[in-house]
């Protein structure tokens, strides 16, 4: 399985990379073809849990993300991707990110 984190998908995926994927998922979008069932939200007290599942092509992905808006050594938004074969239900990659600057830092 691939795992890439934050900084390893910067390193990897260059702006064209970027823009050629927002494309490939514009074109699913505008002929239907995936199905993106709305988001589940958890809440605990002041803190988030969102699971977003969707299906596309060969794949299904979940997003996972985490929003604890009161974190101070660590992000207040995080999250990660998980993609699953279509045909084998097996683990194909795992994307891991932070989406933004620690909150000790932004205040």
């Amino acid at each position: 399985m691939l795992v890439l984190d934050e900084k390893a998908m910067l390193e990897t995926a260059s702006m064209k990379d970027v823009m050629e994927a927002m494309e490939r998922a514009y074109c699913l979008y505008e002929n239907e073809q995936y199905e993106m069932p709305l988001r589940t939200q958890l809440q605990d007290n002041e803190n988030t849990f969102l699971l977003m599942p969707s299906i596309a092509h060969q794949s299904f992905s979940l997003k996972i993300v985490s929003v604890f808006p009161n974190n101070r050594q660590h992000p207040v938004t995080q999250g990660m991707v998980i993609l699953i074969d279509r045909q084998t239900g097996s683990a194909k990659a795992l994307f891991k990110w932070l989406l933004f600057l620690k909150s000790s830092q932004t205040r």
